[in-house]
C-alpha cells in the first residue's frame, strides 16, 4: 500500500477498532509520521513477501505446529 491517504485512513480505522474492542483505557499507538512522510514523498513500485523466521524454521525442521515448545 503506497497511497498515504489510504494508509492514514487505515491506521485511524484500526485504532478505532482496537479502542472499541479493548475499551477507552486502551493506549493508542501513534501514527508513524516518518513512514507517512515517506509515503507522501512517493515510493517506487514495489512488492515483497513477508516470510517469518519462525515459519522458515518450522519448514526446515519439519515441525507442523507453530505452538510447539521445544525449549521446555
Amino acid at each position: 500500500l503506497t497511497d498515504p491517504v489510504e494508509q492514514r485512513r487505515r491506521f485511524v480505522e484500526d485504532m478505532a477498532a482496537r479502542t472499541h474492542a479493548y475499551g477507552p483505557d486502551f493506549p493508542p499507538s501513534p501514527i508513524d509520521e516518518d513512514f507517512m512522510s515517506a509515503l507522501e514523498q512517493g515510493l517506487p513500485a514495489c512488492a515483497g513477501i513477508a516470510v517469518g523466521v519462525d515459519r522458515l524454521v518450522m519448514l526446515l525442521s519439519g515441525e507442523t505446529d507453530i505452538n510447539y515448545t521445544f525449549w521446555l
